[in-house]
């Protein structure tokens, strides 16, 4: 009895060290694996183009949408109840608009990949460009109001065909992990320091 005890003892602590081993392994190769697609990633050229231009967009609108009522308020001198409409009706309207828009031109060039998208996409971005540069020189409320509608739907137009751009330009096994360094990039370069640069330049 004692020696079947003992046996079974040994054939359990070999169980276990067997499955610890397995575990260890596996912890090593996924952190192997992860590394190398974060550096696959992050040294796509294209998809750094892609997520860096659409971090751009969204600290633009981030500071946008943060900042515009109070400066329309308070710089221009509109009228609050005024401004509280309109920018409910932008923020309701331009950018649905814009992902709307833009997911019928794409569909129209034969889809986000194709060469006519690009030269599509270049042209809302500058366009983009042109209707936020006069911004700070207009003191029209009106001409204000029409230049922010148009800033905010071609950035909704540009955003997902970017997006889909950006994504197809790493492989499948690797999108997961792309998308999850995208969002981040998005959130501490684009979300958070928007409002916070907008807020200290003006001060």
């Amino acid at each position: 009895m004692i020696m079947k005890q003992s046996i079974r003892q040994c054939e359990a602590g070999m169980r276990n060290r067997r499955q610890t081993n397995v575990s260890v392994s596996f912890n090593e190769d996924y952190g192997q694996s992860l590394v190398k697609t974060m550096k696959s990633v992050i040294f796509n050229r294209m998809f750094m183009a892609c997520c860096l231009t659409l971090t751009g967009i969204q600290y633009v609108v981030t500071g946008v949408q943060y900042w515009v009522p109070d400066y329309l308020t308070t710089i221009i001198g509109e009228d609050a109840a005024v401004v509280a409409w309109y920018f409910s009706f932008v923020c309701a309207t331009s950018p649905v608009s814009g992902v709307i828009v833009g997911g019928f031109v794409m569909h129209k060039l034969g889809g986000y990949d194709t060469k006519k998208s690009a030269y599509a996409l270049s042209l809302m971005g500058a366009l983009c460009g042109a209707c936020a540069i006069p911004i700070p020189w207009c003191d029209d409320f009106y001409v204000i109001a029409v230049l922010i509608w148009f800033l905010l739907f071609t950035g909704g137009f540009v955003m997902p065909p970017m997006t889909g751009i950006m994504l197809s330009s790493v492989k499948a096994s690797e999108r997961a992990q792309a998308m999850s360094t995208a969002t981040l990039i998005y959130n501490l370069c684009g979300y958070l320091p928007g409002p916070v640069i907008y807020g200290f330049i003006s001060t």
